[in-house]
């Protein structure tokens, strides 16, 4: 998996999640991340780049029913907001979207023994403070 932002800069800082949205109790989170989630690891020449092992078979039978869905959230950092008037909101159950991958499409894009290459594209932002243009002064 790769993350950078819309010029194609590597985002070096950021974390997934990976969950039910409808579980509230966040038991099938907790069992996605310490069950289904074997191995995570930094590319040590590019950190934006992480090697997400998933136990596939232990996946399909967490997310086991029609109506279910694998949900993904990603935080990366810097985080816009006031100690940062530059970077990235949340993805994710109260953020700006996420990912939702259906119950009957986890088998087609989870396959044991395959690699599959993900980029994600995140829109680095600023806030209107960042940047002002004055009037020039009459000297």
């Amino acid at each position: 998996m790769r993350v950078e932002d819309q010029y194609g800069v590597g985002v070096e800082d950021y974390l997934l999640e990976f969950y039910e949205k409808d579980d509230d109790s966040g038991l099938i989170a907790e069992t996605i991340h310490t069950s289904a989630i074997e191995n995570v690891h930094k590319f040590c020449d590019d950190a934006s780049y992480r090697s997400v092992y998933v136990d596939c078979t232990r996946l399909h039978r967490i997310i086991d029913q029609v109506g279910e869905f694998l949900s993904v959230s990603i935080t990366a950092y810097p985080e816009l907001g006031q100690r940062s008037p530059v970077g990235f909101t949340t993805i994710g159950d109260d953020g700006i979207g996420g990912m939702r991958i259906k119950h009957e499409e986890i088998g087609s894009l989870f396959v044991p023994h395959r690699t599959v290459l993900v980029t994600l594209v995140l829109t680095r932002q600023q806030e209107p403070r960042t940047f002002r243009f004055r009037k020039p002064s009459d000297s």
